[in-house]
């Protein structure tokens, strides 16, 4: 398959969690030039986490979005830090669960169309509570919900997020 190459890189904007470009681009297969728009964030990690034969689900406000969605608990991985390190570092900020196994289930790219983002995704199935640590922007609350449930959910429209998505077709299908 044909690439295309970079003529020129053009940041457009520098940002605390993501930047943005606007790119020359010569499109190899028909020799045009075009430009690509796209966002560089920090990749991320979601993690689907179960205690008492129910999956741990946040709910919180998003301002991209303007309204509540449930969510897997997620964040950014931070810079020089590992993937499982975040994984087990989020778990513990957003939910208050201290993670005793987690495991790597894979990885996607949520929308390759406009940005590199990369999501780690993690299972945990052996957690202990402890304490939640928000960060300090953070209003989060806690849903517990059955694979019953969140079929339901899903089928309601009540679970839109892709990160769930993704996490619960690897969980069931492997």
């Amino acid at each position: 398959m044909k690439k295309e190459i970079c003529l020129s890189k053009n940041k457009i904007y520098k940002g605390k969690i993501l930047d943005l470009y606007c790119d020359d681009v010569l499109v190899e297969f028909n020799n045009h030039k075009a430009k690509r728009e796209y966002i560089t964030p920090h990749d991320a990690v979601c993690i689907l986490a179960k205690v008492d034969n129910k999956f741990i689900f946040v709910k919180q406000f998003r301002y991209a979005i303007n309204s509540e969605i449930l969510e897997l608990p997620a964040g950014k991985i931070d810079e020089n830090e590992k993937a499982i390190d975040a994984a087990i570092r989020e778990l513990k900020e957003e939910t208050g669960y201290i993670s005793l196994d987690m495991k790597s289930i894979g990885y996607f790219y949520p929308s390759c169309g406009n940005t590199s983002e990369k999501i780690y995704m993690f299972y945990s199935e052996n957690l202990k509570l402890d304490k939640q640590e928000f960060d300090e922007n953070e209003n989060i609350e806690l849903v517990f919900l059955s694979l019953e449930e969140i079929k339901n959910y899903i089928k309601e429209g009540k679970i839109n997020d892709s990160k769930a998505f993704a996490c619960l077709a690897y969980y069931l299908n492997y």
